[in-house]
């Protein structure tokens, strides 16, 4: 390939003597308004670091049934064992980044004539890119059963049904019989809770929105077994388009006859069951249904094999560009929901 130069690489000529502001860069590095994916993954942490083949999920479908009553005396006892436990299998999939300079541009670009770290804004361009696949895959889903590279994000975990809300035997589109390897048609308990709503009102979504909340919020009264869960109490957040949270905001305004002279006083602040209403910029420019989703963070994560998460790796010389060098960024993880029946999806 030609030589790089000044001349013909257009962010070291962005960054150098030519460039008005010193030590300053706006960035418009992407459409998306906000990110919810990686800021919301590193702040709740991880499901689990693993090692192995495969993320292995162990699924206890039932209990005993051996409880029963009896008379007061010389009564009769029974025996025999069930099996309660199924497993399922999520498999690893990897996200790469990289960037890259020649060394030429490095020494062009030191002081006293750099303007920018010609590295640093390589660099942010890389993350960039990470943050926007990221939220990419997690509100995704792969194609297909025989797609091999997409993660499985929570239209993989958490398919939109029609019909009315119940816990639907639904399964991505693309896929057969099992989410996550295990089928909900046979483990009827494996089925979140999912259906459709009319309109954005009180009347139907708010309404369906409260009682998906009752539905899906079991307890567990025995704490024998380790739990696949993370944490204990509630984490449930919600998260939808912005043309569910406006229309929301204005029904809370609708409310209170002392709003005083702001006329989106309840931009920001809408709640529902004391959580608030988020909107997603990505759902705003991939979906058209308008998809509410209830995810409990205790059940829905990210799992990474051990050590394999944001790895930056040492900078390496280009095979047949000696002068050229590159950073690769590397993740092998996926997202897995624990327990399906805890969460829910409405869609319009």
């Amino acid at each position: 390939m030609p030589a790089i130069t000044a001349d013909t690489v257009l962010d070291l000529v962005a960054s150098t003597l030519e460039v008005l502001n010193k030590n300053k860069v706006t960035i418009n590095a992407t459409d998306l308004q906000d990110f919810v994916a990686l800021p919301e993954i590193e702040k709740q942490g991880m499901i689990k670091e693993q090692s192995g083949t495969s993320i292995k999920l162990n699924y206890m479908y039932r209990n005993a049934g051996t409880a029963r009553n009896t008379g007061l005396l010389f009564g009769t006892d029974t025996g025999g064992v069930i099996d309660m436990l199924t497993t399922g299998d999520v498999e690893w999939r990897a996200t790469t980044n990289h960037y890259e300079f020649d060394v030429g541009e490095v020494a062009i670009n030191r002081d006293p004539a750099r303007i920018l770290d010609l590295v640093k804004v390589r660099r942010t361009g890389c993350d960039y890119s990470t943050y926007e696949i990221m939220e990419d895959n997690f509100w995704g889903k792969p194609t297909s059963s025989t797609d091999t590279e997409t993660p499985w994000g929570v239209g993989y975990w958490l398919p939109t049904a029609t019909g009315t809300p119940t816990f639907n035997n639904c399964i991505p589109s693309g896929f057969t019989t099992s989410v996550g390897g295990i089928a909900p048609a046979t483990y009827t308990r494996w089925r979140p809770w999912a259906g459709a709503y009319t309109a954005i009102t009180k009347a139907d979504l708010i309404r369906a929105i409260r009682k998906a909340m009752y539905k899906t919020s079991f307890k567990n009264p025995v704490n024998i077994l380790p739990s696949a869960e993370k944490g204990s109490g509630e984490k449930v957040k919600i998260y939808t388009t912005y043309e569910v949270v406006r229309t929301m905001e204005e029904i809370a305004e609708g409310q209170n006859d002392n709003l005083g002279n702001d006329v989106a006083s309840k931009d920001g602040a809408v709640t529902l069951r004391r959580i608030k209403v988020n909107a997603v910029p990505w759902l705003d420019a991939n979906t058209s249904t308008n998809p509410v989703y209830g995810i409990n963070w205790s059940t829905f994560g990210c799992a990474t094999l051990s050590g394999q998460w944001a790895v930056e790796n040492a900078p390496e010389k280009v095979p047949n560009q000696h002068r050229v060098v590159r950073v690769h960024k590397d993740y092998i993880y996926n997202f897995v929901c624990v327990d399906r029946r805890k969460n829910w999806v409405l869609a319009q």
